[in-house]
């Protein structure tokens, strides 16, 4: 186990990136009160958005109806480009808020082997977990759900759900750092689909068929596992999710323990070049911190808007040796000039 000492402090602040009509635009939305109860055994729900996307916050506001969250700020990608283009007083500025990302060859094939250019989308969503995870230890929560204002939930809505099938399981904090209660893609769908086969043998075999001694219900039990009367586990709501470099996990819907917080933060401004982001906030939570204990749900409810706006498909690129903004997603090369994309 690594020794975790973490100095609690939000370093990226709004109006650094968006300017004083961002942070006046921040602070309206952070008053947004939803008259809901919160999430049994959830300290603090938070999700993040950018203050320029209010659109986007009322949307998640029609699906997250049931249950009590509070907005957290996006830290703005697309402002880096402003920073970038400008002077070296600006860029020197900009290094400095960029200083937890590094250079590495998990992200040639989004720069073309240049391994310090990074899009300005990828940037602000890197950091807007940061200050998340940030704000979870400041406000001493134990379990916090982090959501991207893009997460879908269930029609019927998702309280009810993990109140009653998953809560009552959580296993204790100090044996998990992060806890995905949604997926996508190929991966995460045969883990789901795992789980479901999983379930579906407990379900049919008879009272006392199954083995309920020895280590294997002690591990059962240590996941939330579902115990029969005789002792047998009936079924796992938690599983150990598949570690790949697909990052088939994705970031819009996760639990952070306050271990796990203080892990991501300790590895994210750990001193280069081991510490760091050095690829995609996604890939990086499930492949790039070593030691950091992942669970999922047995099903993955929470998923991602089908048709997405999200500013990192659009985004400029940013080299972060130097400061300079370089050119824009999808331009050709040789065809690469500094501009506003």
């Amino acid at each position: 186990e690594v020794e975790v000492e973490v100095e609690v402090k939000v370093e990226v602040e709004v109006s650094a990136v968006t300017g004083s009509a961002g942070a006046a635009a921040a602070a309206e939305a952070d008053a947004v009160v939803i008259r809901a109860p919160p999430l049994t055994k959830i300290d603090l729900a938070l999700v993040i958005n950018l203050a320029r996307r209010p659109d986007r916050l009322e949307a998640f506001k029609s699906r997250a109806f049931d249950f009590y969250w509070e907005r957290t700020d996006a830290v703005d990608g697309h402002a880096f480009q402003t920073m970038a283009l400008a002077g070296d007083a600006e860029r020197a500025h900009l290094l400095e808020i960029l200083s937890p990302f590094r250079t590495n060859s998990k992200h040639d094939e989004l720069t073309g082997g240049r391994g310090s250019e990074w899009l300005a989308g990828y940037l602000g969503a890197g950091l807007s977990h940061l200050t998340a995870w940030e704000r979870a230890l400041a406000e001493g929560s134990e379990v916090t759900a982090i959501f991207e204002d893009d997460a879908v939930f269930p029609e019927q809505g998702y309280s009810k759900i993990w109140n009653e099938r998953y809560a009552p399981h959580l296993p204790p904090t100090d044996t998990w750092d992060v806890l995905y209660i949604g997926g996508r893609s190929t991966q995460a769908s045969a883990d789901l689909r795992g789980h479901q086969q999983q379930r579906s043998r407990h379900q049919q075999q008879r009272p006392g068929s199954a083995s309920g001694s020895g280590s294997a219900a002690s591990e059962s039990a240590s996941r939330g596992g579902v115990m029969g009367p005789d002792g047998t586990t009936l079924y796992e709501p938690f599983g150990e999710p598949t570690r790949t470099a697909l990052c088939d996990y994705a970031c819009h819907g996760y639990l952070v323990s306050a271990a796990g917080a203080r892990k991501l933060v300790q590895w994210a401004r750990a001193p280069r070049p081991h510490g760091g982001f050095d690829r995609g906030i996604d890939c990086w939570i499930l492949d790039g911190v070593p030691l950091l204990r992942t669970l999922i749900t047995y099903e993955l409810l929470v998923s991602e808007e089908k048709q997405r706006s999200a500013d990192v498909m659009r985004s400029a690129i940013i080299d972060i040796a130097t400061g300079r903004h370089v050119g824009c997603m999808g331009d050709e090369e040789g065809e690469r000039t500094p501009r506003v994309c």
